[in-house]
C-alpha cells in the first residue's frame, strides 16, 4: 500500500518499473537468488565452525512458539515481507530515484549506476548497521562497511538486471539461512534450526559481521555469482531510468 502510494503520488510511475515485470524468468530469478542466498550464510557457517569462532548452543528451538514448524513457518513467511518491502523500497525506489537524480546532471551513464548502488548500500548500511542491528563486541565503523558491502551484493543484481527478483530473492535467502537455520540468537523468539554465538565472547552472531577471514571471501563469492549469473543470462546494466532521464515524471514501463 505505502510502495503504492510512493509510486503514484509522488514518483508519478507504476509499482512494476521499480522491477516487478513478472514473467518466467522474474520467478526463475527469485528462486535462483534464494538459492545463493542459503549458500553463501551456509558456507560462511561451515568455514567459521571449522575455524572454532562460532559454538552451537541450542539446535531445533522453536523461539516463541509452541511449535517448530509453525515457527518456522511464520517465520519463512516474515522473511518474504521483509525481503519485498527492503528491496522495493532502498534498491527499487532509491536506485530508480538516485539513477534518475544524477541522469539529469548530465552524468555519463556508467557514473550514475555506481553513484545510485553506492549511495543506496551506504544508507541500506546505515539503516541495518549503527542505527540497527549491530552485535555486541563488534566494531561500528565494521558493522556499517560490511553491511553495507551486503547491501551492494543486493544492489548489484538489481543495477545488473533491472529487476527486483533476484535481490529479493537474495535478500530472503540470507535472511531466512542466517536467523533460522545457521545463526539463529540464543534465546531469540524466531524459529531456528541452530542457535548459535561467538565462541570468544559468548554473544550473538550476525552473519555479515563475521571475522574478515571468513566473510571477505564469502562476499567476494556472492559477487562473482551474482556477475555471473547475469553474465550467462545475457543480462547487462539495465537501469531504465538512464533511458528517459530526459523527462523525470515519465513512466519508465513506456521506454520499455
Amino acid at each position: 500500500m505505502t510502495i503504492s502510494i510512493l509510486a503514484r503520488y509522488v514518483d508519478r510511475r507504476h509499482v512494476s518499473d521499480y522491477g516487478f515485470s513478472l514473467s518466467p524468468t522474474w520467478t526463475v530469478d527469485v528462486i535462483a537468488g534464494t538459492g545463493l542466498g542459503i549458500l553463501l550464510v551456509g558456507i560462511a557457517f561451515g568455514v567459521a565452525s571449522q575455524r572454532g569462532t562460532i559454538t552451537i548452543v541450542e539446535t531445533l528451538s522453536s523461539g516463541a512458539f509452541d511449535s517448530f514448524v509453525v515457527g518456522m513457518g511464520v517465520a519463512v513467511a516474515g522473511w518474504v515481507l521483509v525481503g519485498f518491502w527492503e528491496e522495493t523500497l532502498f534498491r527499487g525506489v532509491f536506485i530508480t530515484n538516485a539513477a534518475e537524480g544524477l541522469a539529469a546532471r548530465g552524468l555519463p551513464p556508467s557514473f550514475v549506476l555506481i553513484g545510485a548502488w553506492a549511495s543506496s548500500s551506504a544508507v541500506y548500511g546505515a539503516f541495518h548497521g549503527p542505527l540497527g542491528s549491530q552485535p555486541d563486541g563488534v566494531g561500528l565503523v565494521y558493522a556499517l562497511a560490511m553491511t553495507a558491502v551486503m547491501g551492494g551484493l543486493f544492489g548489484l543484481a538489481y543495477v545488473l538486471s533491472g529487476e527486483l527478483a533476484f535481490p529479493i530473492g537474495l535478500h530472503v535467502g540470507i535472511n531466512f539461512a542466517e536467523v533460522t537455520l545457521f545463526f539463529g540468537e540464543p534465546g531469540g523468539v524466531i524459529a531456528s534450526l541452530l542457535r548459535v554465538e561467538r565462541t570468544a565472547t559468548a554473544s550473538a552472531v550476525q552473519f555479515q559481521s563475521l571475522d574478515p577471514m571468513v566473510i571477505f571471501p564469502v562476499f567476494l563469492l556472492g559477487y562473482v555469482a551474482v556477475v555471473g549469473w547475469f553474465y550467462r543470462r545475457g543480462r547487462t546494466l539495465s537501469i531504465a531510468v538512464l533511458s528517459d532521464s530526459s523527462d523525470p515524471h515519465r513512466p519508465a514501463s513506456q521506454e520499455r
